[in-house]
């Protein structure tokens, strides 16, 4: 099994794939993180840096039926930098135990030539501004 190290965050570019690989864990068990996806309330306190505004659409928050936990999400996004972007984004989260979840996000972006435009805007500033709000939300129970 794969030690949790909270804090820390991986961000893989494909120099030839529109694509950004976001990795990171958390102290806090896979239910609460992905209900922090989920949860539109919880969701615009975190996603997007201290200069982005997050809105989150509640009938289209993703998170399965309410019954079992769903072990992937997919959702669609826009920043606000490089509005012609599309992205999807594919979001798993892996139960490391005691309590520590390793969150996985695949975005697809539509071009290389956005990806890029997304990475040279702040995008590793974004993430680690969003994922700090995060760890803060999830300490706080």
């Amino acid at each position: 099994m794969t030690m949790p190290t909270p804090g820390w965050v991986r961000i893989e570019i494909d120099p030839d794939l529109p694509t950004i690989v976001i990795t990171r864990d958390f102290a806090a068990p896979p239910d609460r993180v992905r209900r922090a996806w989920t949860d539109p309330g919880l969701a615009v306190r975190w996603q997007g840096s201290k200069h982005v505004t997050t809105q989150v659409d509640p009938g289209r928050a993703p998170g399965g039926d309410g019954r079992r936990p769903v072990p992937r999400l997919a959702q669609t996004y826009t920043y606000e930098e490089v509005p012609a972007a599309t992205c999807l984004e594919t979001v798993t989260f892996e139960d490391l135990g005691a309590g520590h979840t390793r969150v996985t996000s695949l975005s697809v972006i539509d071009t290389v030539e956005h990806r890029d435009q997304l990475t040279s805007q702040g995008l590793e500033r974004w993430v680690t501004e969003s994922y700090r709000k995060l760890d803060e939300l999830l300490s706080a129970g």
